[in-house]
């Protein structure tokens, strides 16, 4: 059985959890992020992490993600949820914040689940580990990850969807 980690101060919706459970995944929950880092350097290694960006006022799950990416490399997807972008505004203007793109850019998240007016969270957060990559996710929704993307950053998001997609490493351009 697969393992679920949900990093949030809230716990774990049942909805969420059960969701995951049908998924075949075991589903653990901590309610900090410095409870999650510790199980992770005790051992732990979910499949899976899926952390609130407001997990606590000293710790965002921004941070922590960074550390999570970092301990663990490769192997485990991270997804990041909110109903907020991180820059305080409610998320239902249709586009991301670009501190979420930078993260995806960077392959430190394999996706971010905003909170869709209507639509149960856990739902939305299921739909995005069910979609076969971010970019289909997120057009779904009607999420628009290239508002106000430079060229670079869109030819990242392809060559990252390719590299996710079909272990292809390409490079459109000169790093």
């Amino acid at each position: 059985m697969d393992k679920a980690l949900v990093v949030d101060d809230h716990g774990v919706s049942p909805g969420l959890k059960l969701g995951l459970i049908q998924r075949d995944y075991s589903v653990i929950h901590a309610s900090h992020p410095s409870d999650a880092i510790n199980s992770l350097r005790q051992g732990l290694r979910p499949d899976i992490v899926i952390s609130d960006v407001d997990t606590h006022p000293d710790y965002n799950g921004v941070e922590f993600v960074r550390r999570v990416r970092q301990q663990l490399n490769g192997g485990t997807r991270i997804y990041l949820w909110s109903g907020h972008y991180g820059n305080g505004q409610p998320n239902d203007a249709g586009s991301l914040d670009k501190t979420f793109l930078g993260l995806y850019l960077d392959g430190i998240v394999d996706g971010f689940a905003p909170k869709i007016p209507g639509t149960p969270t856990a739902s939305v957060m299921l739909d995005l580990i069910d979609s076969p990559n971010f970019a289909s996710f997120a057009v779904k929704y009607g999420i628009s990850p290239f508002s106000d993307v430079d060229r670079d950053s869109l030819n990242r998001m392809i060559e990252l969807e390719i590299l996710r997609r079909f272990g292809l490493n390409l490079s459109f351009g000169d790093r």
